[in-house]
């Protein structure tokens, strides 16, 4: 998850993820955070499946094509692991 934060963050302050849509990401990712804690594995997923269909599309007015490849790509992944946990 921590890496996957990380990723926005650099895309927001290298420009490949634009601001205006930087609250929605970050607030997405905020709840796939809470979720996790409370052990809410399901939900999680459902929110990073959310997270990364977000970024798809809203791309490549918002998200660089490359930025949104790599964020679907690393929280498809991240689901995929809480799935088979």
């Amino acid at each position: 998850m921590a890496e996957l934060v990380a990723m926005l963050n650099a895309g927001l302050a290298s420009g490949d993820v634009h601001g205006g849509k930087a609250s929605q990401f970050v607030e997405r990712l905020a709840r796939v955070e809470e979720f996790l804690a409370a052990g809410q594995t399901s939900a999680a997923g459902a929110r990073l499946e959310a997270f990364a269909n977000q970024v798809a599309g809203v791309g490549p007015k918002w998200v660089t094509p490359a930025a949104a490849a790599e964020l679907v790509a690393a929280a498809e992944a991240l689901g995929a692991s809480l799935s088979s946990s």
